[in-house]
């Protein structure tokens, strides 16, 4: 599949619902999605890979994976309104048993870490709580998973030194603008843009 074809498959889902501000629950849109994705797909070989998306929302970044050609996909997400709508995403999928899905905070889950060959996260950035990030960053890396991908606010300066404390190199594989919708009543203006930069770890 084409990186636009992809774009347009991926903002076909239904969206992320968006209901907690704690949570900072901003939507990865499609084009994103897609761009992040082939990005990756320079550095990884996704046929036959096992995936773990942290902080899945509607389900996107994997699917995204799923296209690419990943055969063992897991979501997980702690916000049960977005599960249910991942799972419905997921469920119109032709080869949906290759995911598996958890309702689950990411402290709480169990998996084979063994088994997993990337993790991939649009985590928190920790604007309404501080270090709300770092949970979705290091458990890949305290479970010496090969490859990590996060993707982060441009003016964010910690994730090198997070990946120097566990021994990963580090690199800025993609960077661009992501939008902010209003969904939250602070927000004061229709739609915001944030620079973003997509960090890749690996050892």
């Amino acid at each position: 599949m084409k990186k636009k074809h992809l774009a347009i498959t991926l903002s076909k889902l239904i969206p992320h619902p968006h209901l907690n501000v704690n949570l900072e629950q901003y939507a990865t849109e499609g084009d994103v999605a897609s761009n992040w994705i082939f990005a990756i797909a320079e550095k990884f070989e996704f046929v036959d890979s096992n995936i773990l998306d942290l902080g899945s929302g509607n389900g996107i970044l994997g699917i995204a994976a799923y296209y690419a050609g990943a055969s063992r996909i897991t979501l997980v997400e702690t916000d049960t309104n977005a599960h249910e709508v991942a799972q419905s995403n997921v469920d119109n999928l032709e080869f949906n048993n290759r995911f598996t899905l958890l309702n689950s905070k990411i402290s709480d889950i169990e998996i084979d870490w063994k088994g997993i060959d990337l993790v991939i996260s649009n985590p928190p950035w920790g604007y309404q709580m501080e270090k709300a990030d770092r949970e979705f960053i290091e458990i890949g890396m305290r479970n010496n998973v090969a490859e990590i991908h996060i993707l982060h606010s441009s003016k964010a300066t910690h994730l090198e030194k997070i990946g120097k404390e566990y021994g990963y190199d580090t690199e800025v594989i993609l960077q661009g603008s992501f939008r902010l919708p209003a969904i939250y009543s602070h927000h004061t203006k229709s739609s915001e843009f944030t620079e973003f930069s997509a960090w890749r770890f690996f050892k």
